[in-house]
């Protein structure tokens, strides 16, 4: 790689590095012919990324766009990498600008809106970007977009950005407006859909799980976000929008209140007891204000439940002798997921791993052990509460329900002191999980990367309809302990 401590490039003068990347650096130079500054990216690469790139600047040399920074030349180093010359624009990255904050839903969607515009004019031209990334977005001092790398070699693509078609090699549009929706994701949340510490990870999880919606995390954020989100994020292309200009039709009912133009008929159940959907209309559930009103609500419904509880277990016991038990029906037809989930129609496991030894007092309950039967009805959806105490600033908290994941959020709590300001109290979040009703084994795992915690333990439990109970989730720092139980 061309080193920073070089000062020129052919004819242009080095200034300063703008910035670097695994496989490229970008330097401000001066062009000395006609006095004006320049941005210069060598790639690392031989002779066949030279010719990709002027492969790819061919095909991208006649868009002339406000929101694509133009390309002005390419040539090779003394050493034979490969360098464009760009026009130079005064900014900052995306990337270096999420570092610090996530964005209003205004601008959010504004600049969503100018990508959208961006690759609406490319696409009508036959060019797609393949590498949509905030490292490749530019914020303008006005707080406009400027999108770069439109001549980008495939090799600099990164996979937390890809569709998944392009995991393989192949693709369309479509695939640029699924970068699309990974990024307005994450100047939403502040954090990407998928994610991992491998490209191997990262890959698995395009291909088969689904984000948690982004107004599951922020309840001030609209349902109807999910929508766009769900469709730009779809892992079938033929569910996506099928142009850059039905994305930002949708976005623009959406900044005018109207909501999407044209929802989907499947009625969706998104997990968390935050955001629900039924035939096309959204709303906001709101969550508990605190145990007391949960525990209330739960009181109310105590004499129906017992009578419910009562005449399922009768009807339970009685229905064997009636006829054959039909099998049990894929979990992943039944929990609730993002509404972008349906273009599968499986989900496929997430990998086991080996369970860590439990701590003293957290030995599984076994429903077999209490006389009771597992049974599973196609139809027959159980929601339990799920309350977690936990002592952390922030954590991962992960849910599988036999073997397939259920839920997965990261959950940051404010700083509350303990009497005389000794010790952090701990936290309590709750949320809600779903499944059908029968015997199933929960897996709960808690990740706090700060505090180099990391527990897994295991639960054999029922859920069982109007059963009033909640999954109770307790970790400790000192001692070292993660605790499931059902109550």
């Amino acid at each position: 790689m061309y080193k920073s401590a070089d000062t020129q490039i052919g004819r242009f003068e080095l200034i300063r590095e703008l910035g670097r990347g695994l496989k490229s650096v970008v330097y401000l130079a001066n062009d000395p012919e006609i006095q004006r500054p320049v941005a210069i990216k060598v790639i690392s690469g031989d002779g066949s990324v030279y010719q990709e790139l002027t492969d790819r600047t061919a095909a991208v040399s006649g868009l002339s766009h406000i929101g694509i920074l133009k390309i002005y030349d390419l040539g090779r180093t003394e050493n034979g990498e490969p360098y464009v010359i760009s026009e130079y624009i005064e900014g900052t990255s995306l990337e270096a600008v999420l570092v610090h904050r996530k964005f209003k839903v205004e601008q959010a969607l504004q600049l969503t809106l100018e990508l959208l515009d961006v690759l609406e004019y490319a696409h009508a031209r036959g060019v797609q970007h393949h590498n949509l990334k905030p490292t490749n977005l530019i914020l303008t001092p006005e707080n406009h977009l400027k999108v770069t790398d439109f001549a980008g070699t495939r090799s600099s693509t990164a996979t937390a950005f890809l569709a998944p078609e392009r995991l393989k090699g192949i693709g369309d549009e479509r695939s640029d407006l699924f970068s699309v929706g990974v990024i307005l994701y994450l100047l939403l949340s502040g954090h990407r859909p998928f994610q991992g510490n491998t490209d191997a990870t990262i890959g698995f999880k395009l291909v088969h799980q689904h984000p948690v919606p982004v107004a599951a995390m922020d309840l001030e954020l609209s349902p109807e976000l999910d929508h766009v989100i769900g469709r730009l994020l779809a892992k079938n292309p033929d569910e996506r929008y099928q142009s850059a200009a039905d994305a930002k039709a949708d976005i623009r009912n959406i900044q005018s209140g109207e909501g999407p133009a044209s929802p989907r008929e499947i009625p969706v159940d998104v997990l968390d007891g935050i955001s629900f959907r039924r035939n096309g209309r959204s709303v906001l559930a709101e969550k508990d204000k605190s145990e007391k009103k949960f525990k209330f609500r739960l009181s109310k419904l105590a004499l129906p439940a017992v009578i419910a509880l009562v005449l399922a277990t009768i009807f339970l016991a009685l229905r064997p002798l009636l006829k054959p038990l039909p099998a049990t029906p894929s979990l992943a037809t039944h929990i609730g997921v993002p509404e972008f989930a349906f273009e599968t129609r499986a989900s496929q496991p997430s990998p086991r791993r080996p369970a860590k030894k439990k701590p003293a007092g957290t030995a599984a309950v076994s429903a077999k052990s209490a006389g009771v039967s597992r049974v599973t009805t196609a139809h027959q959806m159980v929601a339990v509460p799920v309350e977690l105490r936990q002592p952390f600033e922030q954590c991962l908290m992960s849910i599988w329900i036999d073997d397939r994941l259920a839920y997965s959020n990261v959950i940051r709590s404010e700083k509350k002191k303990r009497f005389l300001g000794i010790g952090a109290a701990n936290q309590g979040y709750l949320t809600m999980i779903q499944a059908p009703a029968g015997e199933h084994s929960i897996r709960v795992e808690i990740k706090a990367d700060r505090d180099k915690f990391e527990e897994t333990t295991e639960l054999q439990t029922l859920f069982a309809e109007m059963s009033g109970k909640k999954l109770e989730i307790k970790c400790e720092k000192t001692p070292r302990l993660l605790k499931v139980e059902m109550n």
